[in-house]
């Protein structure tokens, strides 16, 4: 499970309630970003820009102050504008003080959003407001207190629910709100895009595929098209077809040239093809749009081993893991430069590292077995490298260390 990242928006005329939301947030073992000194928008522009990015929650605090704030209403903007390039994002207004439609001429781009508050634009109480809001995200359960009913929840409420999920890690409870939009919705193409985001990271790539598919046959708006071709791409190199995920990456870079994951997966597409020139200039490409982009920081880590360059791989491979450090094929590059370095230890914490985040990785229990080996436990490097043969018989490097590890106990 990973932790919730939200940005507050509001203004410093509602500090108290904004304390009071933060707080509830925090509470709840979420990341949460909001000014909270006061430095006014001309030191912050950099550090705004950087956090609404990274991000995928954004909360705007509405009041008529609020809604006067230029720099508030741009914090708004630079959000939506994100949202429409990313389906996994959302924006949830949560009103602090009361408002009339007549404040809105400006806003419509927030019409669509649910709101929380009570009714004719009124605000609930900061604590009551803090929990609405929790609920909202699939932070606590369901305890009774709101007024939404399961057989009330719009679509709306349920998008907000799989974005929560889905940026928690929370993949099959995401995946569950996906079938209740689907249920009502069957022709949602956003959700049947989300859904092959859900099975790409499940590693059920056939699944994701089917799923992109149908998203595109029920129209799919255009902004997200590159999302699909994204995702079939990264489903086509789980499958191990390097030529039809380069086509489908090389397609969503034409049609999203700025989306750093239609660079990710064009690298991942050219490593597989062995193009390692390339795979380094599309992962610049990538990180100079998303400097905090694991996978491809990995990606990065595996063409350099491909070079021998193993300082500047391992390098790679741990800011890959600073960033995520559930990244079991991270953990496999890990251990792959400390084996070919001498450092066995280390390479076998991280092999097994790397098998306990995916027991069905072959290479990372090929490189089990090359540590164990320079550590003279032939006995259970031979069983590294039967099981890694078990998982792949086409591992080149598990059928030399099998051959090295028996030639020793055979002596």
């Amino acid at each position: 499970m990973s932790t919730l990242r939200i940005f507050v928006s509001h203004s410093h005329e509602d500090d108290a309630f904004c304390r009071t939301l933060v707080a509830a947030l925090r509470g709840a073992s979420t990341d949460v970003w909001y000014d909270e000194h006061n430095l006014g928008s001309g030191q912050l522009l950099d550090v705004i820009q950087r956090e609404l990015a990274s991000r995928p929650i954004f909360i705007i605090i509405l009041s008529p102050d609020a809604l006067r704030s230029t720099w508030v209403k741009n914090e708004a903007k630079w959000a939506f504008n994100l949202l429409q390039r990313d389906s996994m994002r959302n924006i949830l207004p949560v009103t602090a003080r009361a408002i009339q439609f007549t404040d809105f001429p400006d806003w419509l781009f927030l019409e669509d959003f649910k709101r929380i508050e009570a009714a004719n634009y009124q605000p609930f109480p900061p604590d009551v407001a803090a929990q609405r809001v929790l609920h909202a995200l699939q932070l606590v359960p369901d305890d009774g207190t709101t007024s939404t009913s399961v057989s009330d929840e719009s679509l709306e409420d349920l998008h907000m629910q799989f974005v929560s999920l889905y940026n928690q890690q929370r993949d099959y409870e995401a995946l569950g709100v996906l079938e209740k939009i689907l249920a009502r919705s069957p022709q949602n193409a956003r959700a049947w895009l989300n859904k092959a985001a859900i099975f790409v990271r499940l590693r059920r790539p056939q699944e994701a595929i089917q799923a992109a598919d149908q998203a595109l046959d029920y129209h799919l708006e255009q902004q997200y098209m590159a999302l699909v071709w994204i995702n079939k791409s990264a489903a086509l190199l789980q499958l191990g077809y390097g030529k039809e995920a380069f086509a489908c990456a090389n397609y969503a870079v034409s049609l999203d040239p700025n989306h750093p994951m239609a660079w990710t997966n064009l690298s991942g597409a050219l490593l597989w093809l062995n193009r390692i020139q390339e795979v380094l200039s599309a992962v610049d490409k990538a990180l100079s749009l998303d400097p905090n982009n694991a996978i491809a920081w990995n990606t990065r880590a595996s063409a350099l081993l491909r070079l021998q360059q193993n300082n500047e791989a391992l390098a790679a491979a741990d800011r890959a893991l600073q960033l995520d450090p559930n990244l079991y094929s991270a953990w496999v590059n890990r251990s792959a430069v400390l084996v070919r370095t001498n450092r066995n230890d280390e390479a076998l914490a991280a092999a097994d590292q790397a098998i306990a985040l995916n027991p069905n990785s072959s290479v990372a229990w090929a490189n089990r077995s090359g540590a164990l080996i320079n550590l003279r436990r032939y006995a259970e490097a031979a069983g590294a490298a039967d099981r890694a043969l078990q998982l792949d018989p086409n591992n080149t490097v598990a059928q030399s260390n099998r051959v090295k590890a028996y030639h020793h106990l055979q002596r």
